[in-house]
């Protein structure tokens, strides 16, 4: 019963993959580390001291070794300065999530975009004394569709990340 729910469920998928309507977006496919074939992501979004509080200690163990990205606020920077430091120390990503996590950056300006994405960049900067965070995740994923003004936010976040995070 389970291989025939399996297999109905693998077909429904293909017939998915194949007659979906596509919307070329320019983008680049990036090895895994190791060239390996395939990886899953643990992110943790808004740096809340709890995700540092309960998280850390669970990856950090020695049997696990789990690494995730911590995508950061940075207006939440200063309230979690030593879990932020500990997390980069052990080997997790530091990565940007705006500083003031707008509801809809979309539709803010451009200049207040990148002002939004800068400043997280600066604050994690200074923290660190030099960049660590080469990615960032879309506030509540505004910025990642299609429209123009999400083609505003990608344009302006490649001036300071690799790669950006979809919900």
């Amino acid at each position: 019963m389970l291989m025939k729910q399996l297999f109905v469920t693998l077909l429904t998928l293909g017939n998915l993959i194949v007659n979906a309507q596509s919307t070329p977006l320019q983008y680049e496919v990036a090895c895994w580390q190791g060239n390996k074939a395939a990886a899953v992501s643990i992110t943790f979004d808004d740096c809340m001291p709890s995700q540092f509080e309960h998280a850390i200690p669970v990856l950090d163990d020695a049997s696990r070794k789990i690494r995730a990205t911590f995508f950061l606020t940075g207006k939440s920077i200063p309230a979690n300065t030593r879990s932020v430091i500990q997390a980069y120390e052990t080997g997790h990503e530091i990565a940007n999530h705006s500083f003031t996590h707008p509801s809809k950056m979309a539709d803010l300006a451009a200049t207040e975009i990148d002002a939004e994405l800068k400043s997280c960049q600066d604050a994690t900067h200074h923290l660190f004394n030099k960049t660590v965070s080469f990615t960032m995740a879309y506030p509540n994923g505004s910025g990642q569709d299609t429209a123009a003004k999400d083609l505003v936010v990608r344009k302006i976040l490649r001036k300071y990340f690799i790669g950006a995070r979809a919900t």
